[in-house]
């Protein structure tokens, strides 16, 4: 019994070995797991130079121009340089995880259709390097979630090929343009803001002002006799003109170069930023250039808040101040902020460049 175990032993390891041998011969998915969807993709990323998108919502392109990635849509302006090399990444990073179909009738279903299909769901990224040659012809289709066990994927199909595949692998695929830049223009709390003053072309200035930080509500700064406020919140709006102002769209300012704007504004903070916004009109939509400046001659000391007398209404309501800064950090602050907009022109949100084009008389209404 003893000397038949060392044998049977054997035996048993042998039928194992052959068994493990067989099964990986036969098994082609194994194998597939482990190869990349696009190789050689992660040691050419420093030839990238130009992505394309094509999607249902339209094309972008995004183009290297030395180490600044830019928007061809929006005139040139910046792409984030973090998304731009996220996505050279996880392109690189792609695994097969296995053969789905190779029947162009079934490509819809995974949503891996050509482009050029009527109304194809799929999403094409192309990308290439200095000299136009393709890197990536890739159509993405569906994703699969991530779900228990199995890790986040992709249904995709290289361009020219027969054979869809779902892949393993994040793919963060922007298909708008605003996705691809920073859309925050300028964020000037209203806590800072003194005053406003907007003068439409042709027509009368609008002064609106408060006394002190404290204070959330602006006030029209003269109302003429037998007049008064038609809504304080309106008045009290163009204080945040440029509170959290995010871009639409975006052009070249030269564009503008020999318009005159439809109206001006002057933003003054209490510590001694004064903003100047140009109003002008581009097919239907309104875009503002922003010019900043530090003009510490022109700060206003705030007027200190009533100590023993009952507060108005309007005091302390609102997010807590944010704090006024010293002359040094309001100087960097505008050398900042002009390097960002200079030789752009923006287009706002509707409800902030409506703002621009109020008139004196759209804000009063006759005494009852």
């Amino acid at each position: 019994m003893n000397k038949r175990l060392p044998r049977m032993l054997i035996i048993a390891l042998l039928v194992v070995g052959v068994a493990w041998y067989v099964s990986h011969q036969k098994s082609p998915t194994t194998e597939v797991a482990s190869t990349l969807l696009l190789p050689g993709l992660m040691d050419r990323l420093n030839d990238t130079a130009k992505v394309v998108i094509e999607s249902p919502d339209g094309t972008v392109t995004i183009e290297r121009e030395g180490e600044q990635w830019k928007v061809e849509e929006f005139g040139g302006y910046p792409a984030k340089l973090e998304l731009v090399r996220q996505l050279l990444f996880q392109l690189g990073e792609l695994r097969i995880l296995e053969s789905k179909t190779a029947k162009a009738e079934n490509f819809p279903q995974l949503g891996v259709e050509d482009r050029a299909v009527d109304k194809a769901a799929s999403r094409a990224v192309k990308v290439f390097d200095a000299s136009g040659q393709p890197l990536v012809d890739l159509l993405v289709g569906k994703s699969r979630p991530a779900r228990a066990m199995n890790p986040p994927g992709h249904y995709v199909r290289r361009a020219g090929e027969a054979n869809a595949w779902l892949v393993e692998g994040e793919l963060a695929l922007g298909t708008q343009g605003t996705e691809w830049i920073e859309t925050s223009v300028v964020d000037l709390p209203v806590d800072r803001v003194r005053q406003v003053s907007i003068t439409p072309a042709g027509d009368q200035t609008i002064v609106v002002n408060k006394s002190s930080p404290e204070v959330q509500l602006f006030s029209l700064a003269e109302v003429p006799a037998g007049y008064e406020v038609r809504a304080r919140a309106t008045v009290s709006s163009m204080g945040g003109l440029l509170l959290d102002a995010k871009l639409d769209a975006v052009l070249p300012a030269t564009r503008f170069a020999d318009q005159q704007p439809t109206a001006t504004a002057t933003v003054e903070t209490f510590d001694g930023l004064t903003a100047t916004v140009r109003r002008f009109d581009h097919e239907g939509k309104g875009f503002v250039t922003l010019e900043f400046a530090h003009t510490p001659e022109r700060v206003v000391a705030p007027a200190p808040p009533p100590s023993d007398a009952p507060k108005p209404k309007e005091m302390n309501e609102g997010p807590p101040p944010t704090g006024l800064k010293k002359p040094d950090e309001v100087a960097k602050e505008v050398a900042t902020l002009n390097a960002r907009v200079e030789g752009w022109a923006y287009q706002l949100p509707d409800f902030k460049t409506r703002l621009l084009e109020k008139k004196l008389e759209d804000l009063l209404k006759k005494k009852d």
